[in-house]
Order: C-alpha cells, then sequence, then structure tokens
C-alpha cells in the first residue's frame, strides 16, 4: 500500500527537480562569463547597466600594413526563442587605406550586417536593434573585420548591446505547475503530521 508519507516525498521530489531545472538556472546573455574574445591584441568583455560591452584593441605590436583583421566576440544562446536588442559601435582603424564592419553571426554563418563602413580617416560608429531567432546552444558571433595599411597600427573599438529581451536566459520565476506540485507535497507533509498527532 502505498504510504501518504511516499506520496510527500514524491510530490516534493518531482517539484524541487522542476524548479532546479537547467532552463531555470541558465546564465543570462548580459553575465560576461557566457562571452568570450578571440583575435589579436585583447578583448575585454564587461556588464553595464542592462547589458554588456565588447572592447577590443591591438597596439603598437600589431604587423602595420598587414591587411585585414578580424576580431570576435561569442557567446552562446540560453534559451530558444527572439533575442532582440539594441546595439551601438565605435571602431577605429589607423588612417590609410582604412576599412571597417560589424557582422552577426549564427552557428558560423552570416545573418546580419551591422552597418559597413569604409571611411577615410578610419573611425566608424553605427547603430541600431536587431532581432535574432536562436535555438538553445546556437553559437552567437559578432565579428569586427577591420584593415589598414598604415604605418601608425593602431585598432579598436567598442560593441555595447543593450535592452535585451526575449531569449535572454533571464531568470524565470518557477512555473504554475512546479509551483503547485510543491505546493501538494507540502499539503502532503502537513496532512502526515496531524495523522501522526491524532494517532
Amino acid at each position: 500500500m502505498i504510504s501518504l508519507k511516499n506520496v510527500a516525498r514524491a510530490f516534493i521530489f518531482v517539484a524541487t527537480a522542476a524548479l532546479a531545472s537547467p532552463a531555470a538556472q541558465a546564465l543570462p546573455i548580459t553575465d560576461p562569463s557566457t562571452w568570450s574574445g578571440f583575435g589579436p591584441g585583447t578583448q575585454t568583455i564587461t556588464a553595464i547597466p542592462g547589458g554588456i560591452q565588447l572592447d577590443y584593441h591591438v597596439g603598437s605590436f600589431f604587423c602595420a600594413g598587414c591587411g585585414t583583421n578580424f576580431f570576435g566576440f561569442q557567446t552562446i544562446a540560453p534559451e530558444t526563442g527572439t533575442l532582440t536588442f539594441n546595439y551601438t559601435y565605435n571602431l577605429f582603424s589607423a588612417w590609410f587605406q582604412a576599412s571597417s564592419g560589424l557582422y552577426v553571426r549564427i552557428n558560423g554563418g552570416p545573418v546580419a550586417v551591422l552597418d559597413p563602413f569604409i571611411p577615410n580617416d578610419g573611425s566608424a560608429a553605427g547603430s541600431g536593434s536587431l532581432s535574432l531567432s536562436l535555438v538553445a546552444g546556437d553559437f552567437l558571433d559578432f565579428i569586427v573585420q577591420e584593415s589598414n595599411f598604415d604605418s601608425a597600427p593602431d585598432i579598436g573599438g567598442t560593441i555595447t548591446l543593450t535592452q535585451f529581451s526575449g531569449a535572454t536566459g533571464e531568470a524565470s520565476v518557477p512555473a504554475p505547475g512546479a509551483l503547485a506540485l510543491l505546493g501538494l507535497g507540502l499539503f502532503g507533509v502537513g496532512g502526515l503530521r496531524r495523522n501522526r498527532k491524532a494517532a
């Protein structure tokens, strides 16, 4: 015969598992630890109010006149859905034959070109908003392509991502079903204790 005690334990186990599921525990996309940088020079990833800031810089040790260089930042989609955010960037390449561009890729495939710019003075700036359809586990890249043939080796920039909404991986309120199971389990424990006192 199934005892009330065992039923209560089963309810508590199921509810606890639901509350501790990976989806509820996923780190948000605004957490710097979910990002990595690559390319020459240094990359810095910083949490800012409402978003993330991605900085890169290559200084005097950079090979001047080496042509095109790629700098990037990557994160992993924490959940399935549409991710919407605003972006701003400010890029710089030393002046001679300089060009700059910012691109977005999902799993290595290009999905957006964010205001590519080929200026005379090496600077580029842009802003806008973007919506991406993601599946949990997708690799999301922000790639900067910069080139120059200048004797003054200096390349750097800042990409700021803010106002994330949708599939952000932000900690969510436990599902009503999980809360209901937990409530039933606690109710069962209360009933079990009352029965013991009555006995």
